[in-house]
């Protein structure tokens, strides 16, 4: 039987996650909880061969589907035994499916799946010392406006920079609630509602959920705040990052003390998709990923 995602699931099934080389933001066990009945319910169980298996549905009942599943070892499932998972929980796609293992698979996956790619749904991926140091001349728009705001900002205000804690935690609701609305509509308006509920969550729960944060304060109030989690063991996903837009540099200013806090502890961060949103693109493809992870969803074929 399935059973939704909580934070008392976090402990027994890290280890699934730590182990999981998919690589997509998906595959982050803390923010799998923290969206958890927004929009989308995930559930997950553990098959007779302790395989994690997780069901993603839609709130409105109108699409659902599997992640890939997730073996403790961190072996690779084959297409073949996939199909076999579908079929006995009754599904028939499977998202977020990175590219790897598609290319690991390539004719075995056209045998048995139609697969089509997720477009806006590529992940970005970083050295975490890359945007941690900023070295070289590809970087240097980004030195320029993290110096302008250290010379402009401090000259005038004092700047402070903090790790969040259950004392500072509601400051970045505060900042949230200060910030203007953005005017997209449909299901982009109801996934910025949702992005709000889950920061909530996340803050509310942040050292069950063993995150990540920092936030930034000008004048002793905060104006910016970076949060993420652990996607595996060597890969850091950046899932919440927000900043007052008058303070021109402070998302750069953001990034760069987000990746100085986790370097040693991660080589890559993954900084999410872009939803299609050309802003969104453009911002990411400036810091010069190292790689994009593609996703794809799988329909199984039928066989009858």
């Amino acid at each position: 039987m399935f059973k939704n995602f909580s934070k008392e699931d976090y402990p027994k099934l890290l280890n699934y996650f730590n182990e999981c080389e998919y690589g997509l933001c998906d595959y982050s066990l803390s923010s799998a909880i923290v969206w958890n009945d927004c929009l989308y319910q995930q559930s997950y169980k553990i098959s007779d061969e302790g395989m994690l298996i997780i069901r993603e549905c839609r709130i409105d009942g109108k699409y659902r589907s599997m992640r890939m599943p997730i073996k403790a070892d961190g072996e690779t499932i084959t297409p073949e035994s996939l199909a076999a998972v579908m079929l006995a929980n009754g599904e028939t796609n499977v998202s977020r499916v990175p590219e790897k293992w598609l290319q690991e698979f390539p004719e075995e996956s056209a045998k048995f799946f139609d697969i089509k790619e997720e477009e806006g749904f590529s992940d970005y991926i970083y050295n975490t010392k890359d945007l941690a140091e900023l070295a070289g001349h590809k970087y240097s728009k980004k030195r320029n406006l993290i110096s302008q705001f250290k010379k402009n900002i401090a000259a005038l205000h004092n700047i402070a920079v903090e790790d969040i804690n259950s004392i500072n935690a509601p400051e970045c609701l505060e900042l949230l609630n200060r910030m203007p609305e953005e005017y997209d509509t449909g299901y982009n308006r109801e996934l910025l509602c949702c992005e709000r509920n889950a920061i909530s969550t996340a803050l509310d729960n942040f050292k069950e959920l063993e995150m990540t944060g920092i936030l930034v304060k000008i004048d002793e109030r905060t104006e910016g705040f970076a949060i993420g989690s652990r996607l595996n063991k060597n890969m850091f996903a950046l899932n919440f990052e927000k900043a007052n837009a008058k303070f021109k540099g402070l998302y750069q200013f953001l990034d760069e003390a987000i990746a100085k806090k986790i370097e040693g502890k991660f080589q890559y961060i993954n900084k999410e998709n872009d939803l299609g949103k050309p802003g969104l693109r453009q911002a990411k493809e400036s810091y010069h990923p190292l790689m994009k992870i593609k996703s794809f969803n799988l329909k199984l074929k039928n066989k009858s």
